[in-house]
């Protein structure tokens, strides 16, 4: 078997998202022609109508270049940042947040809307502020955080029957529906589907009842009330079919074959499956393609059909493989490895699933290295345009000198200007492809983190949690829910490394937000009081240095909560210090015998180049601070 090439899965995995996106952020896209008119426009332009154009092509850009659409936000904001006006800002903060969320970096979106709800809140704009809490609820919904994302969607409610802005109740039903459903609670997911159904039909707002009603029929289905999911499926296609919606067709018939395979109902399964393939076809969402594909080849394998299915496995791959789509790649290795065993070509299984787990571990070293090669290339070619253009530049400047030595002092006043006009523009251009690069690989390679480790991380931890439910053997029991907390522990470390390479500078309130994020998870049953302070927030310090502070307070906090017997810790975090203070029975340094906790502490300290003091006696608590440049 010829060997298969290993690709990234990216693509698919953020085509998978979209629908549920569309929900939480709509985002109209604009033509080429508009966003590039607007890039000509605010050069001109200052104040508010600067910021609101930056804004418009950050908006527009977000799904179609979120890097580029990052770079346009960061700009609105520093503009916005001159004028001081709250209001602007809030708005700024709210839509910059918008190309993060497409891009994967969830830590920097829920940041930005958490300060834009602050801001909005202190202005009591009950409305933005609803806004801001459903967009906080999206974020904490995609990164599994459900409790937090309910609470969001609840209080976003709650404002928007405020203000009477029934034309939003529909959308924060079907969001409240997805959580219901994701915790395998279909029948409260069901009545908020329903809800979303008859906000919709209120407003007249047919694509919303269409997409409500595909939801509720899926939530049906998941409470195995086969006949009304059918029904509502049914129900739903003539609307679908008004609107033109082929995308969402394929959805139905893909959930009436798995309602059919579930019944054993093979020929059933196909028929559906088929018709899901044609639709997918029709609106050439490649992904959908690829996926049923592989589903038609799992039915022809339970019918031992062993060709056919041979046939749709490796159409499914070959797709996936066409795509760069690393899960669907995945999904067809795993399949076709269960077809050969069942075959008896069991080193045709291996080998299969030799690909399946090597997909899964060299993908980022292989994109990594072909992507900084790439880079490098590109900054050579282009360090030696930028050298050309200077000399053509000087070489021009020369001829005008001669041309124009008789001329009047007021033209050579002209041209001068003329020239170092040009050259700020050259340089304020060089400096915002250098910044769209910067971004673009930070992106990448921070998602690439979430989308494999992480994924598979989660993937260990489900897996672990099942085993543990199922024992009935008390020691295998405690050991498994000791690896399942190890596993999610990890996850949760890899997210706090996420966030500190995702950002080419973290400001104080980031740090500050993040050690209360950390502080309120691991503390909130402790009845110890943690005090989190700072001052000179926006000041900007580098990811690395962030992180390094980060990780110190966590041991710092963790020692204290474990053997100082503290009721209370204080943080304090500036632009130059870091002080962690605990009131707890403290420890003469003399006599205790340094752990891996105060090493690591000390570690930290030398490789950020900072001085660190720590002050401590028995019962009269620790004091702990890092000052740092």
């Amino acid at each position: 078997m010829k060997k298969q090439k290993k690709v990234g899965y990216f693509e698919l995995n953020f085509r998978l998202k979209i629908p549920s996106l569309l929900l939480l952020f709509f985002v109209s896209f604009s033509s080429l022609s508009q966003v590039e008119e607007l890039k000509k426009k605010y050069p001109k332009q200052k104040g508010k109508e600067r910021i609101l154009t930056l804004l418009d092509i950050c908006y527009y850009q977000a799904l179609s270049d979120n890097v580029d659409a990052i770079c346009y936000g960061k700009m609105a904001e520093t503009e916005a940042k001159k004028l001081g006006d709250s209001a602007l800002l809030a708005n700024v903060w709210n839509d910059w947040s918008i190309p993060y969320f497409y891009s994967g970096n969830l830590d920097s979106s829920l940041l930005l809307n958490q300060q834009a709800l602050k801001y909005r809140t202190q202005l009591k704009d009950t409305l933005g502020m609803a806004k801001s809490l459903n967009k906080i609820a999206g974020t904490y919904y995609e990164m599994g955080v459900h409790d937090k994302s309910l609470n969001a969607h609840f209080k976003s409610l709650k404002y928007f029957k405020q203000q009477n802005a029934t034309q939003y109740f529909g959308q924060v039903y079907t969001n409240i529906g997805n959580i219901y459903d994701r915790i395998n609670n279909p029948e409260k997911g069901l009545k908020y589907h329903t809800l979303s159904v008859n906000a919709a039909k209120k407003h007249n707002n047919l694509q919303a009842e269409a997409i409500a009603q595909l939801n509720k029929a899926n939530s049906l289905r998941a409470l195995k009330r086969t006949e009304e999911s059918k029904k509502e499926y049914f129900d739903v296609l003539p609307l679908l079919e008004e609107l033109q919606m082929v995308e969402h067709k394929a959805g139905v018939y893909q959930g009436l074959g798995v309602i059919e395979r579930d019944a054993k109902n093979l020929n059933g399964a196909i028929e559906y499956y088929e018709l899901a393939l044609k639709y997918y076809r029709d609106a050439n969402t490649k992904g959908g393609i690829s996926l049923v594909l592989v589903n038609l080849g799992n039915c022809y394998t339970d019918k031992k059909d062993y060709v056919k299915a041979e046939k749709m496995l490796k159409e499914g791959l070959d797709l996936a493989l066409e795509m760069h789509s690393y899960y669907n790649i995945r999904h067809a290795y795993k399949f076709l490895t269960r077809l050969e065993n069942l075959k008896g070509n069991y080193e045709e299984a291996d080998q299969y699933f030799q690909l399946y787990v090597e997909n899964m571990d060299s993908i980022y070293n292989d994109e990594s290295t072909k992507a900084l090669a790439d880079m490098q290339v590109k900054y050579d070619t282009e360090q030696k345009e930028l050298a050309l253009a200077q000399e053509k530049i000087k070489t021009k400047n020369a001829t005008i000198w001669l041309l124009i030595a008789g001329i009047s002092i007021f033209l050579l006043t002209v041209i001068v200007w003329h020239i170092n006009q040009r050259k700020r523009f050259e340089k304020r251009n060089a400096e915002l492809q250098n910044l769209r690069n910067l971004e673009r690989e930070r992106i990448r390679i921070a998602r690439d983190l979430h989308d494999n480790l992480g994924a598979e991380l989660m993937m260990i931890t489900s897996k672990v949690d099942a085993k543990s439910f199922k024992s009935t053997n008390d020691a295998e029991k405690l050991e498994l829910e000791e690896l399942g907390a190890i596993s999610r522990n990890a996850n949760l470390v890899l997210r706090e490394t996420i966030w500190s390479i995702h950002k080419e500078v973290i400001t104080i309130d980031e740090l500050i937000s993040k050690v209360k994020e950390y502080c309120s998870r691991v503390f909130s049953d402790s009845p110890t009081n943690i005090d989190i302070t700072g001052n000179d927030i926006h000041t900007e310090i580098s990811p690395a240095i962030a992180l390094h502070l980060f990780r110190i307070i966590q041991e710092s906090t963790n020692n204290a909560f474990k053997y100082a017997n503290c009721s209370k810790i204080s943080i304090q975090i500036s632009p130059n210090e870091v002080v962690i203070i605990d009131d707890g029975k403290g420890f003469d340094k003399a006599a205790v015998k340094k752990g891996y906790g105060l090493q690591n502490i000390e570690v930290r300290t030398q490789e950020m180049g900072a001085n660190l003091t720590i002050h401590s006696s028995e019962e009269n608590g620790t004091s702990i601070r890092i000052r740092y440049s």
